[in-house]
């Protein structure tokens, strides 16, 4: 290609394209067909393969800026560029976004080079010994129940409070949820109410937002709009704080800004070492630094907090505590979870930016709950999600892929995101409009502003930086006696997700009713806690669906040019192809299949008939899926298959049985068969 054809190119990519200087609208069937990572730049780059003369103005443009978006280098004025939108963007943040972004940045660099964290054993057991006369005083346990982790652990917590067993909460913030909502549906909010956790006036009181219909949608596939799926908005903040209350009211005790230092499990109980961070300050304040712990928490990041707080009375000052069972609910980073993954890379990630925007965007009255409008880029094809919220819009944009170290880092991965935002609302205003939502003259404004003007007026109540870890080995069990794992620190919710929420909400039954017959029938062994977190088809089925949203390093074909070959030209458009297929397929049977899908259960009859269908919709695009992800990985899944299959069997045969036995070890195996089956999905609530 001559230079003058690369002018030339540039000049119509900067049309069609969103930059930091233009915001052009592309078309939004079409979508955008640049990569927008290491750009703008002034000079176009000629690729140094061949290209054919008869190829389209947009191939051209589009070759141009293979070269553009390499995925290890870029030239020193791309470079200053992501620099710029990324500084500017964050210059007018709050200061403690801006810390979060350093701190997430920096880890996602460690975590790829396979250093995401040192660790170091915090739990050890000493076999066939008491516990220390001077650890319990002769008494027995403190505690029945210990939970590690208050703002998910809260619902658990009061769950057994309510049984009658003396519940702790140690946590190493405060107990206090967020501002910005947690999206689920009414239904699965219910399971609050059945746990006896809320009432239906609480639980109305605590849902702030409600909103329909909700989108799905791919690049050059139809709008899927469905109703009642992550629809209602949910006040972390109000509803922590009535779970709180409430546990406090019950006899429960807390322990904040307590951090959790190490457990040793004798046999009659665990004897947990903690350092109350808060103590011996003299107005009681202190200086809370931020670590990848409070990034990617799901709540917020308090910085100071008083000794006169009400949950502190009545909960002892020692720093050892004894207990019969020590529930983790620290999370992805707990220090637990470190250790019994003895520091391993993670198999998967969700990488994922966004948060609630309170300006520079549209207000949008309705949901989308997976959307895609651009081709696949550097091994990445970027989805995107969107919630009405109180305060303004929550919106995401993340991807699937793994740790290796040719990913992209946050910086270009926070670029794409600002670039892209303009033209995703754009684009997001459009498919309202075909279905009757009209734009205000706000709505107008913001998507008109341009470049630099977009960025300065655009501000965030809270922005995540995450970098969700996922593994095979899942749900993670302890080897240790009295010990416990659940939500996050489990890796029991769905690998497609990037929050904890839906997991607990969908669990919170079984974990109380699990944990309940655990301590009343003396099984605490690891053999026997096991079974509280057992081995489940229905998330090792869910890892092919992420696998195939995804793309290996270099799966992609990136050259020593940093141009995508011939030969690999279809996979920029295959993970939208494969998805186009997919939901096409499930379009033509019962809701069930659908929403069943969208709510992150994988159900064996559905799975089965959607995939058969698949091969009529689109057989070329199976073809590529078999291909990519190759035969070693879908052996691997096809074992879940089978099992989610014999599950769904057990379930269908023994589930009716369960109430007449009081068997601990049965009840869990068909607790295992229900919720390993998805056949919870179908409880009335």
């Amino acid at each position: 290609m001559g230079a003058r054809d690369a002018v030339s190119g540039q000049k119509a990519w900067r049309k069609g394209c969103v930059t930091r200087g233009s915001l052009g609208r592309p078309s939004r069937r079409s979508g955008c067909r640049c990569a927008l990572v290491d750009h703008p730049t002034k000079v176009a780059i000629p690729c140094s393969s061949s290209s054919n003369q008869a190829h389209s103005t947009t191939r051209r443009r589009r070759r141009i800026h293979r070269r553009l978006s390499s995925p290890r280098t870029a030239s020193t004025e791309v470079a200053s560029s992501t620099t710029s939108v990324v500084s500017r963007f964050l210059g007018n943040q709050d200061k403690d976004l801006v810390k979060g972004y350093r701190i997430a940045s920096n880890y996602w660099e460690g975590m790829k080079k396979g250093q995401p964290a040192g660790y170091k054993p915090v739990v050890s057991q000493v076999p066939n010994e008491r516990a220390p006369a001077e650890a319990s005083n002769g008494a027995g346990p403190d505690y029945d129940v210990v939970v590690c982790g208050g703002n998910l652990g809260i619902a658990i917590a009061l769950a057994l409070q309510n049984r009658g067993h003396r519940v702790l909460i140690v946590e190493r913030r405060l107990l206090r949820g967020r501002t910005q909502e947690w999206n689920a549906s009414r239904k699965e909010c219910m399971n609050l109410v059945r746990a006896g956790l809320l009432t239906l006036e609480e639980l109305e009181d605590v849902i702030i937002s409600e909103f329909n219909p909700n989108r799905v949608t791919f690049k050059g596939g139809e709008d899927v709009w469905v109703s009642d799926i992550l629809n209602v908005g949910v006040a972390p903040d109000d509803l922590v704080e009535t779970l709180k209350q409430r546990f406090l009211r019950n006899g429960g005790k807390i322990r904040e800004l307590c951090e959790f230092r190490s457990a040793t499990i004798y046999d009659d109980m665990a004897v947990i070492k903690v350092k109350d961070k808060g103590a011996g300050r003299g107005s009681g304040a202190e200086e809370v630094l931020l670590d990848m712990y409070d990034v990617n928490k799901p709540n917020a990041v308090p910085t100071t907090t008083t000794a006169t707080d009400a949950s502190l009375e009545g909960a002892t000052a020692s720093d050892t505590i004894t207990c019969s069972l020590v529930v983790d609910c620290m999370g992805h980073f707990s220090p637990i979870v470190k250790q019994l993954r003895k520091g391993a890379k993670p198999e998967s990630i969700v990488l994922v930016v966004g948060g609630c925007v309170t300006q520079g965007v549209p207000k949008f009255t309705t949901s989308d709950i997976l959307a895609s409008f651009t081709d696949a880029e550097r091994d990445m094809q970027f989805f995107w999600e969107t919630f009405p919220a109180k305060e303004g819009t929550t919106m995401y944009m993340f991807t699937y892929c793994d740790a290796d170290e040719s990913r992209v880092s946050f910086e270009k991965f926070l670029e794409s995101f600002l670039n892209y935002l303009p033209s995703y609302c754009r684009e997001r205003l459009e498919a309202g409009q075909e279905i009757g939502i009209e734009m205000s003259e706000e709505d107008v404004r913001a998507i008109q502003a341009d470049g630099d003007e977009f960025l300065d007026n655009l501000k965030f109540n809270r922005l995540l930086f995450g970098a969700f870890p996922s593994y095979k080995q899942c749900p993670l069990n302890s080897p240790f006696d009295r010990l416990v794992l659940v939500g996050d620190s489990s890796a029991v919710q769905s690998p497609l997700s990037f929050g904890g929420f839906g997991a607990m909400l969908r669990h919170v039954g079984r974990l109380d009713e699990a944990i309940h017959e655990a301590i009343e029938g003396s099984h605490l062994k690891a053999s026997d806690l096991k079974l509280v977190q057992p081995y489940m088809p229905g998330l090792g089925t869910a890892w092919l669906f992420q696998k195939a949203m995804g793309f290996e390093p270099s799966q992609m074909g990136y050259d020593a040019g940093y141009c995508i070959p011939q030969r690999k030209e279809w996979t920029r458009a295959h993970v939208n192809r494969v998805l186009k297929a997919n939901f096409a397929a499930m379009k033509t049977m019962e809701k069930t299949v659908l929403l069943s899908f969208l709510q992150d259960t994988i159900l064996f009859w559905p799975l089965t008939r959607t995939m058969f269908a698949m091969t009529f919709v689109d057989p070329i695009a199976i073809l590529r899926v078999v291909y990519l992800l190759g035969p070693r990985t879908l052996a691997q899944w096809f074992v879940h298959y089978i099992m989610l299959g014999l599950y769904t069997l057990c379930d269908f045969v023994f589930g009716r049985f369960r109430s007449q036995t009081s068997n601990f070890h049965v009840r869990r195996y068909m607790d295992a068969w229900r919720y390993g089956s998805g056949a919870d999905f179908f409880e009335e609530h």
